[in-house]
Order: C-alpha cells, then structure tokens, then sequence
C-alpha cells in the first residue's frame, strides 16, 4: 500500500521515481522502524476526518462559484489563478482522501468482499474523475481565456461541476457514512 501512496505522491508532485536513501528503514526518534513494519502498519481513525473531507467540498464548490462569477462578469483574467487555486485545494484534498479515508475503509472492511469492491469502485471512479479534471485545468491554463473561447470554456466547466456536484453529494451522503472507528 505504501509504495502506491508513494507512486500516487511522485506521480502527483512530478518527483523523480527513485528510492530516497535510507528507506529500507525509516528513523522515528528513537525508535526504529523497519520498512516491512512500517508498510503493515494501519491507518488509524481520525474523529475530525470526515468534518475536514466536508470543510473542503464547501471550500471547492465556493472556488467553482467564484470561477462562475468570473465568467458571467467577463473578468476573464482572474479565472486563470483561480484554476491554480482549485487545483491546489483539489490535489490536496484527494491526498487526504486517498491516503487516510480510502485506506482506513479498505483496511476496515477487507473481510467484506462486497463493501470492499464498492469502496475500491469508488476510488478508481474518484481517480478518473480527478484526472479529467486536472486535465480541464491545465489545457485552460496553457491558454488565455478571452472573449474568443469563453463559451467553449464554459461548457468544459459546466461539464466538470456536473461530475463534481454528483460525486461530492455520493460521498457525503453514501461513502462517508462507512468511516467508523
């Protein structure tokens, strides 16, 4: 699981593939872990997990309005940063996702055949969902937004919060509800 996670980061962060020294082991104060110890050791359950998953769909869906805001105002200018910043907000809120709410699910239910196969849908749904749309947002930054493609932007845009809006509302009302401690 770890060296997804570790996949997932360098993928994410355009780090180089290669191994830091030193990870055969890795050095807790005094304490020393051995890397087959600390790859089987589990995600533990946070109690403000799910509050901060939710914190951040409200803070995604407000960065999405304000881009909407842009676009019906013609400050076609400002939707650029704006993108960055929901790029950003996105990238680490499906760190947290991925790394302390899908992990500790799986773990949880891997004697749950069925559960198990529904989270890990889930997961690979949320993936191709994030890739398109980190996809959206850097063919728009690669480009100035102007007057010429606004409509083809905006229906790009529309599309992306359509697929957002529904998997924001699966989550919260469906997939959250598992995370138990």
């Amino acid at each position: 699981m770890l060296k997804i996670i570790i996949q997932f980061l360098q993928n994410l962060f355009k780090l180089p593939q290669t191994q830091p020294q030193g990870y055969e082991a890795i050095q807790t104060g005094e304490q020393r872990l051995e890397a087959n110890e600390f790859i089987d050791s589990k995600i533990g359950y946070s109690d403000d997990l799910i509050l901060n998953l939710k914190h951040d769909h409200v803070e995604l869906v407000e960065l999405y309005g304000a881009i909407a805001g842009f676009i019906e105002q013609e400050n076609y200018e400002y939707i650029a940063p704006a993108l960055e910043e929901l790029k950003n907000k996105f990238n680490l809120h499906l760190m947290q996702e991925n790394v302390h709410f899908y992990c500790y699910l799986e773990q949880s239910f891997l004697d749950q055949k069925e559960q198990l196969e529904m989270i890990k849908g889930y997961r690979k749904e949320m993936n191709a969902i994030s890739a398109a749309v980190v996809r959206f947002i850097k063919k728009w930054q690669s480009q100035v937004i102007d007057a010429t493609n606004i409509y083809e932007f905006n229906n790009e845009y529309n599309a992306v919060g359509e697929v957002l809006a529904q998997r924001i509302h699966a989550e919260e009302h469906h997939l959250y509800t598992l995370y138990q401690p």
